[in-house]
């Protein structure tokens, strides 16, 4: 009888090392506010980041990870958002803390999970407010990178003068809106319809989200 073989995922030192490299550049602190991702827009610097991204994520699938299952990278209108599978930020984090002190240590905790918790029922709270406003279309800022609740974009308007725009903004990702649903929304009679990704906003601190509400 011939042998099943399966490829063990396995991450080499080498992969290890890009990826912590990568993760004290482009998250460095904020992994402790639950952020897992990073955003870059459509320029030179942004492809540079793309083609690193998408080099490190060959390394990983190579080495029997599933795409899914590692680093995702999402391409919106005007820019490209990288997001880290939870468990690997914590573990790559883990492994910079050993490599310091001798001593692996999980200081990531359960920031991620308890963010996107928190978040999705403030993201739930705001959309039901919303819809007895009668509103079904609400922009937010979704994949942010603030501690804070919102996000301030300037602007000029037609006559050059300087405008604010405000978008209440959230640690969560286009995919963690299910949850919303499920847990939140549905047993409220509502629900997230369509979710229309719009653009990374300035300064890359979160990517702006259209979403379509209904009852159910």
């Amino acid at each position: 009888m011939r042998r099943m073989c399966r490829v063990v995922a396995r991450l080499t030192t080498d992969t290890l090392s890009k990826l912590a490299e990568f993760l004290v550049s482009e998250l460095g602190g904020k992994i402790t506010d639950g952020v897992t991702y990073t955003m870059v827009q459509k320029d030179d610097s942004g492809k540079l980041l793309l083609e690193r991204c998408k080099r490190i994520r060959k390394e990983l699938t190579d080495s029997g990870y599933k795409d899914a299952e590692i680093f995702t990278i999402y391409e919106v209108n005007n820019g490209y958002i990288f997001d880290m599978a939870e468990w690997l930020v914590k573990k790559v984090a883990a492994d910079i803390v050993k490599d310091c002190t001798g001593v692996a240590k999980d200081y990531v905790g359960n920031a991620i999970q308890d963010r996107r918790d928190a978040d999705g029922k403030r993201l739930a709270r705001l959309l039901l407010g919303e819809f007895k406003s009668g509103k079904d279309r609400v922009s937010v800022a979704l994949f942010s990178r603030n501690s804070t609740p919102r996000i301030l974009v300037t602007a000029l308007d037609i006559n050059g003068k300087p405008l604010g725009i405000k978008y209440q903004s959230f640690g969560l990702r286009h995919i963690d809106l299910e949850r919303v649903n499920v847990e939140h929304l549905i047993p409220k009679g509502i629900r997230i319809a369509t979710v229309e990704p719009v653009e990374v906003l300035p300064k890359n601190t979160g990517c702006r989200f259209v979403l379509s509400i209904e009852r159910v």
